[in-house]
């Protein structure tokens, strides 16, 4: 297994000092550095073939096209998703909640469905599902769930109202939230939606994957 050090040496803003100390930077919910592999990329896009992709026949756009969409083809191999098509860029995570929310939500959420949410949520997490809930008369309740251990049992017994109402269930990725899927399917879930915010560095046993996490929407931070 590599160690933390070596994933450290990609990072040249990391490998500074202040005030004769090593960063020691811990502000990545808000902006996150980038490794010498990403700035590289960057600079020879803007320095090669910069222009605007899909809107253009000649051979700086093609060529741009053709960047954007392996990109997306890349992305949907890391995260096993079934075809590419699947991938939607969004400028933040934040916005991609407000899409899944405003879109999915507002269009399938009726009076009286109910919306869960765990309490571990950032507010980029539920201020739009409390939207959504109050627009079109839904009922969103919060998990009691407050640690990142499997808590599907717990789950399974809370009483959110009528199993059937279900519709959404929007909770961060962690162990047990495959767990969570499943019981929303036992529920009788039609319509559910698991927005999680996780980076892709962080690929493992339970990383940013979606074969077999049984959520129809996932979230995720470029870095």
């Amino acid at each position: 297994m590599a160690d933390a050090q070596d994933f450290l040496k990609d990072f040249p803003l990391l490998n500074r000092e202040i005030n004769g100390r090593k960063i020691a930077y811990l502000d990545n919910g808000a902006t996150t550095q980038k490794p010498e592999q990403m700035i590289q990329s960057i600079c020879g896009y803007y320095g090669g073939c910069n222009a605007n992709p899909h809107r253009g026949a000649y051979a700086l756009s093609v060529k741009a096209t053709d960047i954007y969409e392996n990109a997306r083809k890349r992305t949907a191999q890391f995260i096993r998703a079934k075809r590419p098509e699947e991938i939607i860029f969004t400028k933040n995570a934040t916005e991609a909640l407000n899409l899944v929310a405003y879109s999915y939500g507002l269009s399938n959420v009726q009076a009286g469905d109910e919306i869960v949410i765990s309490v571990s949520e950032h507010h980029s997490n539920l201020v739009p599902w409390q939207f959504v809930a109050k627009s079109k008369g839904a009922c969103s309740s919060i998990s009691i769930w407050r640690g990142w251990q499997s808590f599907a049992g717990r789950y399974r017994d809370e009483d959110h109202g009528k199993d059937e109402d279900r519709r959404c269930d929007s909770g961060i990725q962690c162990p047990g939230a495959q767990e969570r899927c499943e019981v929303d399917r036992q529920k009788g879930a039609q319509r559910r939606c698991c927005g999680r915010r996780r980076r892709l560095a962080e690929r493992g046993s339970y990383g940013c994957r979606c074969d077999g996490s049984g959520c129809r929407f996932l979230r995720f931070l470029r870095s």
